[in-house]
């Protein structure tokens, strides 16, 4: 289920993405130490995606 368009007042969604901006640094760093630490992990990032997106529909 998704949020309709202009559901979500332009604050909230300022507010929101200021709280997620450090989770969403820290995840990346995370991901790219990984795939430095272990190259194999790439292909399993791809069927991770697809099944969120499976998951999703």
């Amino acid at each position: 289920m998704h949020i309709p368009d202009n559901y979500l007042s332009p604050t909230t969604c300022g507010t929101l993405i200021a709280a997620m901006t450090p989770i969403w640094t820290v995840s990346v760093l995370k991901v790219k130490a990984q795939i430095k630490e272990k190259k194999e992990t790439v292909p399993l990032l791809g069927v991770a995606a697809s099944l969120a997106f499976l998951i999703m529909i």
